[in-house]
């Protein structure tokens, strides 16, 4: 009987090790679905939908105090929040969307993206979710999106956070501008998992762990979505807006963050912003690439709590 029992454990013990296997290898977008949610659930966030002019937009929240509504980059999504989330949310309430274009939200081939399209948009998704007055956090394109809201709508902007945002032209040029105006492929337009490889490269200065089944599910969708980037890309870049312009004189309380290895936008751009806003404070993060909250999530987490207590900015409310 004993021995039954052993064999019959043994099976199943295989069973699960086969299963786990073929997930993690012939099955990444299950197996980065599962992750995702596992994580969600240890943050304590949830993730929902909510109608938005014509685009059903999905977004995670959690936390406790302030709302943090969190904007991400080009050709990311709402989990590229999800690193940092852990050091922030003893503090506030993280509401971070997928941009119209991105992540599961909607996204048609042949819409308005433009950055200045997208922030009317995000003002009308805190409204459909109840924020009234809310501290602002960008990245890269969220970071300009981020910045030209706090500029358009300063009243609803408790302190705005910029991580490396895009669009300060008056910045030098970065090495990822240099390769396109050289006529050089569009890094961030990957067309095989070898080039979306490469992507970590240039986002990265040292990459954290990123389980082999999440990207190549990350791969598979941006290799999938490529038309919808490159237009997205160039709609974008079309619009000529000047970061700078859009903030001079400001009076929110900000935060400009960058990592001094960033090769996709000049790490000049931070002092450059510093200068044009009128409340303001920079943080410059040695050995750290273009994504701050995501390499360097505790450090880019602890430099956003100290500018608050030091600003003692105005509380949010919802």
């Amino acid at each position: 009987m004993g021995s039954f029992i052993l064999k019959l454990f043994g099976l199943l013990l295989a069973v699960l090790v086969g299963a786990f296997v073929y997930l993690y290898f012939m099955a990444p977008g299950t197996t980065a679905r599962l992750l995702y949610e596992a994580q969600l659930r240890g943050l304590g966030m949830t993730e929902s939908q909510v109608q938005v002019g014509d685009f059903n937009m999905t977004y995670i929240r959690g936390g406790q105090g302030e709302p943090l509504l969190m904007v991400h980059g080009f050709g990311a999504d709402r989990t590229s929040w999800l690193a940092i989330a852990p050091y922030l949310t003893d503090r506030f309430e993280i509401i971070a969307p997928d941009l119209p274009g991105f992540g599961k939200t909607d996204h048609p081939m042949g819409a308005d993206y433009r950055v200045t399209t997208q922030v009317d948009r995000l003002r009308d998704f805190a409204r459909a979710i109840g924020l009234e007055k809310f501290h602002l956090a960008g990245n890269s394109m969220g970071g300009a999106i981020a910045g030209t809201f706090a500029g358009r709508y300063p009243e609803q902007v408790s302190s705005l956070w910029l991580l490396a945002p895009a669009f300060v032209q008056s910045a030098p040029m970065s090495e990822f501008g240099q390769r396109l105006t050289q006529g050089g492929p569009n890094p961030l337009l990957p067309a095989s998992h070898d080039q979306f490889d490469a992507v970590v490269d240039w986002v990265f200065a040292e990459p954290p762990y990123i389980p082999a089944p999440v990207q190549y599910h990350l791969a598979d969708t941006a290799i999938e979505r490529r038309p919808l980037l490159q237009d997205i890309f160039d709609q974008i870049n079309a619009e000529k807006l000047v970061l700078e312009t859009k903030l001079k004189g400001s009076t929110v309380p900000s935060l400009v963050m960058w990592g001094d290895q960033d090769r996709l936008l000049h790490v000049a751009g931070a002092g450059i912003l510093d200068d044009a806003l009128a409340n303001s404070r920079m943080v410059v993060l040695e050995g750290i690439g273009h994504v701050p909250m995501m390499e360097a999530p505790e450090k880019a987490a602890q430099a956003f709590k100290a500018f608050e207590s030091e600003l003692g900015a105005p509380a949010a409310s919802q």
